[in-house]
């Protein structure tokens, strides 16, 4: 059964498995990493690496990334398998029980998700439970060796340790046994030593240069990502996004697992307290140390972005808990099936149910068959200069171009990407010392400045935030030339007309966060061009790009607000109305998601500044069409939004001026001279009111 098992879920995972690069975290990282048989980033993943590159030389189909995909599959499959044989002999399940148990465990949709990518995450989880379950069958020393070179995968492996050791003291393991245990995980845990002995050789990736014990420790401890998950939680106190996450779990649960699901865990937990107490504790305390715990340190703020890096780290609490809902369905399966008449009938027919529901959930999301979004943005970035330096901040986007250069060995000579936020480290100057490019550090605008002036036609794509607003852009696709870097005469036509759009590019119909935030880097580079071409004073073409760019993406406000913009300047005001009225809304979800997302003040306060602008547009735009009451409460609203915004006061004042509200009027006079003393109109029609004199009108 154990086969049927593992053929099963395979099958059901190379059906629907990524077909090229997966748009996830470090994928693009790992295929390269493994083609060159470097070092990856910090604590280095040596044992996935291994394997990856054994993979990537001998599963003879597909592409490269599709190959270590091959392996994340077999691994998630071997780990069902192992999942139905543990709880099969742990709980004394029937075949077809544990069969229906590890089919709600492979098929929920973290698991299922992360077998269908090219990372470590699966492969972690398998030689975890293979861990769990010699622990259980009494073989320590092979325990705790698996456990200790699971950490080569992911070295979240050492949260589980707590558990072996507290199993080990109910079990009254012997001292001697104990200690030849742990010798045998150091046994397991020398496998980070590849990491030091590669980087010695100078691979093409070599993360951190782990070629000196200090640098390889530090590696270890992640000193570079401050020791944490992820730099994100930095800007917070100790726990203060515990609950908002513990949340977020809990949804998860109910959501991925069913509230039937949800049920049985806690049925479990209270059958093996009672009744095998040592088995209870060690389940307890995983689920405490690699969930509670883990989520209090982790401390990641409820962003999507946040949380889409914190999910995958809910694979092992996710474990414990399946652990506990397998005991409890598996009590309750007895319990209804001894009853007299139809108990065996609901019981079996009952115990599929949930499985069933899990699969049918999940497959929409996961079903990644035809998703080659990733591997087509590789492309389109590299057909879209020449003779370039191109830089670009997100890991997802930069891995992507290190998969064509590395793992694929497609990009052409004359390109070369920088990642922004590593262009500064020691380690990635001497990985790339052959490149011509000056290397600088791209944190400030004086960095950019330097960065620009010093080397061949720059390049920066949307998510690098280039800062430097006195430097003349232009628009090339994905991309945007900077300075003196002009774009190829094909730019115009690169968006519409060269590159390769293979999918669904509606940024709301995907569920998980990187496919969107590819297809959002699109709407970004058709409002970039519709941008360009209003500023050049081709509105009506400029249109075109908007209404694009809200195809794609529709909470957009930017290209609503601009079409806004467009319909004024060609006195449409009804259009105009309508796009600033679509704009001010989307701009306050969007401030409205700053707050609930934790953002950092100056982010809150810009998007303020920014719904401000929307709702200002407005009310004017209803002034035109004589609609003075909305437009009063517009600009109230702008005012609101950002308290030092002077022209809504002024604008304000005007319309309080014309309904002859003169006290209100010079109120709002007297504020916007306050934020802005060298508004001369205001001072005017305030020297008026004090004056005496209420006449006169705004030009």
């Amino acid at each position: 059964m154990k086969s049927v098992v593992f053929i099963a879920a395979f099958c059901v995972y190379i059906i629907t498995a990524f077909p090229a690069l997966a748009p996830y975290r470090d994928s693009g990282e790992m295929t390269s990493v493994a083609a060159t048989l470097g070092v990856a980033h910090p604590p280095g993943y040596p044992l996935y690496i291994l394997a990856a590159n054994i993979a990537g030389r001998i599963i003879p189909l597909g592409n490269y990334a599709y190959r270590i995909t091959v392996l994340s599959a077999l691994f998630m499959a071997g780990a069902a398998a192992v999942f139905f044989a543990l709880i099969r002999k742990t709980f004394r399940l029937k075949n077809h029980v544990a069969a229906a148990m590890a089919a709600g465990f492979a098929f929920s949709y973290f698991y299922w998700y992360l077998a269908v990518v090219q990372e470590m995450y699966t492969m972690s989880i398998f030689l975890i439970l293979c861990a769990v379950y010699l622990l259980l069958d009494g073989s320590s020393a092979a325990a705790f060796f698996v456990l200790g070179i699971s950490a080569g995968a992911r070295t979240d492996a050492a949260l589980v340790y707590p558990s072996f050791i507290l199993y080990a003291y109910f079990k009254r393991l012997p001292v001697k046994e104990l200690a030849a245990a742990h010798a045998a995980m150091a046994a397991g845990l020398s496998v980070f030593l590849y990491s030091w002995v590669r980087a010695k050789s100078g691979p093409a990736i070599n993360w951190g240069d782990t070629s000196t014990m200090a640098r390889l420790f530090d590696s270890l401890m992640r000193r570079s990502h401050g020791g944490t998950l992820d730099l994100i939680s930095s800007g917070f106190a100790a726990g203060e996004n515990f609950f908002v996450q513990m949340r977020y779990y809990a949804a998860h649960i109910l959501r991925d697992f069913t509230p039937a699901g949800a049920a049985a865990s806690v049925v479990g937990a209270a059958y093996l307290f009672r009744r095998r107490r040592s088995l209870f504790w060690f389940a307890a305390t995983g689920f405490g140390v690699t969930g509670v715990m883990f989520m209090y340190l982790a401390n990641m703020p409820p962003n999507t972005h946040a949380l889409a890096i914190l999910e995958a780290h809910f694979l092992l609490p996710d474990l414990f808990f399946c652990l506990f809902a397998a005991a409890g369905a598996g009590f309750a399966y007895s319990e209804i099936s001894a009853r007299a008449g139809r108990g065996a009938v609901l019981a079996n027919a009952g115990i599929w149910l949930v499985p069933v529901w899990i699969f049918a959930s999940a497959l929409p999301g996961v079903n990644k068959r035809h998703n080659f979004f990733l591997v087509d943005y590789a492309r389109n970035m590299s057909v879209s200069a020449r003779q370039a330096v191109i830089v670009i901040k997100e890991d997802v986007q930069v891995f992507s171009m290190w998969h064509r250069r590395y793992a694929e060995r497609k990009q052409r000579d004359d390109l070369n990407v920088v990642a922004a936020g590593l262009a500064g480290s020691a380690w990635y100057k001497k990985m790339n010392a052959g490149w011509p490019v000056a290397l600088t550090p791209l944190k400030s605008p004086d960095d950019w400045k330097r960065f620009v002036d010093g080397n061949r036609r720059v390049f920066f794509s949307n998510d690098a935030e280039f800062p430097l607003t006195d430097v003349e852009t232009t628009p090339a696709g994905l991309l945007a030339a900077a300075g003196r870097a002009s774009a190829d005469p094909t730019a115009a036509s690169l968006l519409d007309e060269i590159y390769f759009y293979r999918g669904d590019y509606r940024y709301e119909n995907h569920r998980e966060f990187f496919t969107p935030d590819i297809i959002e880097d699109y709407a970004k580079a058709l409002h970039r061009r519709g941008f360009y071409l209003m500023t050049s004073g081709e509105r009506k073409s400029a249109e075109r790009w908007f209404l694009a760019a809200l195809y794609m993406k529709e909470i957009f406000p930017p290209a609503a607000y601009h079409l806004g913009w467009c319909r004024f300047a060609e006195n449409d005001f009804k259009g105009a109305h309508r796009y600033y009225k679509y704009a001010a809304a989307v701009y306050d979800r969007y401030a409205a998601l700053a707050d609930e997302y934790r953002a950092a003040p100056d982010v809150r306060a810009a998007v303020r500044r920014e719904a401000a602008g929307a709702w200002l547009h407005l009310g004017v735009t209803a002034e035109k069409l004589g609609r003075d009451d909305e437009a009063l409460e517009n600009y109230s609203r702008a005012a609101t939004l950002s308290e030092n915004f002077s022209l809504a006061y002024y604008n304000k004042a005007v319309i309080y001026w014309k309904k002859g509200d003169f006290a209100s009027a010079r109120s709002n006079l007297a504020r916007t001279l306050e934020i802005d003393p060298s508004n001369a109109e205001a001072k005017r029609y305030l020297g008026i009111l004090d004056g005496g004199t209420q006449s006169g009108s705004r030009k």
